[in-house]
């Protein structure tokens, strides 16, 4: 609802502009800066009482993710930037596989510290996708450990072929699990974008705001691999950008 009067298709709304959202209800905004986004109150703060400004809604900038596999060890650097690397479920980050073939001898791992002992930890792959397993990375013989109380996360490619066990980036992970309802949540936001003009910035930048809403802000995370290995949507698969 907008000034007491319920919002068309085709209405112009400002910034300013004071917006009542009623349950699981959703609004997709056209704006020449941030492109379509689909704009949703979190349920953790629903109240059909309570009028939000429009811009303390919208995320501050545009971030849709524009890259492409990893193919180096500089570009590993870069890409994690020793800083916070946020894990949606499992997926990881994807890369050339021309660079890093992956198979049953040749792979990524992570490798941490735990209450003073140096853990090893496989990662599996799915196409070009390498996986943050959570259920294996923070297991340790059987046993469900603490995320938080890991150090020194380095991550390793190791081919024994050619006695490759190359280090490629030193990191710190977030681990946050996305439950059903707020994929559901997700899903019934992205049917508000027109089938045959969806853009996969609008799409990103949709979710990355709404799970950013839920969870806090973050600069790195493996938002995009989740987006095709979960919702089935990548960069290759859609091409209605107006």
């Amino acid at each position: 609802m907008h000034n007491n009067s319920v919002i068309k298709p085709g209405d112009k709304i400002k910034s300013t502009d004071k917006l009542v959202f009623g349950k699981s209800s959703a609004l997709l905004v056209s704006s020449q800066t941030l492109g379509r986004l689909v704009l949703q109150q979190t349920p953790a703060t629903f109240s059909s009482e309570t009028a939000y400004v429009l811009s303390d809604l919208l995320p501050k900038k545009k971030n849709a993710s524009t890259r492409g596999g990893l193919c180096s060890s500089l570009e590993f650097q870069q890409y994690f930037k020793d800083s916070v690397f946020r894990v949606y479920d499992s997926p990881g980050f994807t890369t050339c596989t021309g660079s890093y073939p992956q198979d049953s001898t040749r792979f990524f791992y992570l490798q941490y510290q735990y209450k003073g002992e140096t853990i090893n930890k496989q990662l599996g792959h799915q196409n070009e996708i390498t996986l943050f397993d959570t259920k294996s990375i923070f297991y340790i013989n059987g046993m469900k450990i603490d995320h938080t109380q890991i150090t020194f996360v380095k991550l390793f490619y190791y081919d024994p072929s050619n006695k490759r066990n190359e280090l490629l980036a030193a990191l710190r992970l977030e681990s946050i699990a996305i439950d059903d309802v707020t994929k559901s949540d997700i899903q019934q936001m992205l049917l508000l974008f027109p089938s045959q003009t969806k853009c996969y910035s609008d799409i990103y930048n949709t979710v990355n705001h709404h799970l950013e809403m839920l969870f806090g802000a973050t600069t790195h995370s493996n938002l995009a691999e989740w987006i095709t290995l979960e919702l089935g949507i990548s960069k290759e698969t859609l091409t209605g950008c107006l």
